[in-house]
């Protein structure tokens, strides 16, 4: 496996224009004649048979550096790569990575991993797919802060903030003194000073959080991608499904701040806590004046972190802080920096959701016309209530006149004809109990005197024993 390393290397001189002049030259203009085709088909065969042995390159530290400078030949030439070839960089360079305390004698081996990560950077934005660019983009990232923590952990206070830049990404690393906790992050060259792009802006450790043998401070490395991420946060939809968001703006790349141990992981603001404050770039176009307001209120932004023992974006350990204008490049654009505190060391970038367009709005409100006129839905659902309200009430006050009016009719046409009936029923009899004029006596006295006067004298025509019978 080393004679095949070194047989590679040997190759990709001839092939690289720029390959520094070793080997056979004859050899090298010979394959430097050869077509591009050629070159690719090359570099890609050299590309699988090293990827092939990766866990031979991981199973051994001698094999560490080698492994690590055919991976940098060979992804030398993004375009010459394809998506297999990508996936093959990544699997060599985390070999070699297994092995990385071998590398710290190895000279510019932190030099090369920065390189390879600006190699597949170019790589992914114009072959890759999205998934397979996040992919690979996030492995050889993983790779680099390996390669990075070492570093920095045995660096010294007094050495000066090492700055590595390529293309797409910028690396710093620094040691501080074991009485400092607390740092400007953004007081260095190494921070892109392009007023819309995301960098660190501040750290803060617990005291007495180093480990009691330690003679130094933290170690702290910071990684800016100026425009790159992977697998961005997605929301969740009303199934319960993750998907990600067609109309998020994200910030101008992904900041990331590591340090060489933990120091807490409290929350920000309380006593002892690692706090770490990053700064996010925006860009919004394509708003309206409503939206842009709804931004510079705050509304809408999501701050996010990655760790590493996660795999995925949570909003949940991070605060957004403050909303600051930036002066615009154009006038259908607005700049805006986001700053965000953390509580916790990883990888930061945040999110814009815009609000509802106001015009969208207004559009859908003046489809509806009333009487020739625009009019807001908002009036005319407002005008139709109250419409209906009094006609409602109208209704019911003539509804109670009217029932207490035919009420009290009715009760008084009752009252009447039930004395009446009564009347009817009962008067006619009363005549039969009226009193007639007292009668005249006179006749019924002469009747009875004459009833009286016939008796005497009925006796006396009878003779003696009428008188004898009488006086018994």
């Amino acid at each position: 496996l080393g004679g095949l390393m070194s047989v590679t290397a040997t190759i990709m001189q001839g092939l690289d224009a720029d390959g520094g002049g070793g080997g056979n030259a004859s050899a090298s203009r010979r394959l430097l004649a050869m077509t591009a085709a050629y070159r690719m088909r090359t570099r890609r065969l050299l590309l699988a048979k090293l990827g092939g042995a990766s866990e031979s390159v991981a199973a051994s530290p001698r094999l560490a550096s080698s492994g690590l400078g055919s991976v940098t030949t060979l992804s030398r030439k993004p375009d010459e790569l394809n998506p297999s070839s990508a996936d093959q960089v990544n699997k060599l360079l985390a070999a070699s990575m297994a092995n990385v305390r071998a590398l710290l004698g190895s000279p510019g081996a932190l030099s090369k991993v920065i390189s390879i990560i600006a190699n597949i950077i170019r790589m992914s934005t114009a072959k890759l797919g999205l998934t397979q660019g996040h992919r690979v983009l996030l492995g050889v990232i993983r790779s680099g802060q390996k390669m990075a923590r070492l570093f920095v952990s045995r660096m010294v206070p007094a050495q000066n903030t090492r700055c590595l830049a390529d293309f797409g990404i910028t690396i710093s690393l620094r040691k501080l003194p074991l009485t400092l906790t607390s740092l400007n992050l953004n007081d260095t060259s190494c921070v892109a000073q392009i007023f819309n792009l995301s960098s660190p802006q501040h750290l803060s450790v617990a005291r007495g959080t180093a480990p009691p043998d330690s003679i130094y401070g933290v170690g702290i490395v910071t990684v800016v991608l100026n425009g790159y991420m992977w697998h961005p946060p997605a929301v969740s939809s009303s199934g319960g499904t993750r998907r990600a968001a067609a109309s998020r703006i994200f910030s101008h790349g992904t900041v990331g701040v590591i340090l060489d141990r933990s120091y807490g992981g409290k929350e920000c603001g309380s006593v002892g806590a690692e706090c770490i404050a990053v700064r996010h770039g925006f860009t919004l176009s394509g708003l309206d004046a409503f939206q842009v307001q709804l931004a510079l209120e705050g509304r809408g932004f999501k701050c996010w972190m990655w760790a590493d023992d996660k795999n995925f974006w949570r909003d949940s350990k991070c605060t957004m802080r403050q909303v600051t204008r930036l002066p615009a490049t154009s006038t259908n654009e607005t700049q805006v920096s986001v700053l965000c505190t953390c509580s916790e060391q990883g990888y930061y970038l945040a999110s814009f959701d815009p609000a509802q367009p106001q015009a969208a709005f207004k559009k859908v409100v003046t489809q509806v016309p009333v009487n020739k006129h625009s009019v807001s839905l908002k009036v005319l659902l407002m005008l139709c209530t109250t419409a209906l309200g009094i006609m409602m009430g109208t209704v019911a006050l003539w509804c109670g006149f009217s029932w207490r009016f035919l009420k009290r009719s009715w009760e008084s046409k009752v009252a009447v004809q039930g004395d009446y009936q009564w009347c009817a029923r009962y008067c006619d009899t009363l005549d039969g109990y009226l009193l007639s004029a007292e009668p005249d006596l006179l006749e019924f006295r002469k009747a009875i005197g004459r009833s009286r006067q016939d008796s005497i004298d009925m006796g006396q025509h009878n003779g003696p024993l009428a008188s004898i019978g009488g006086a018994r």
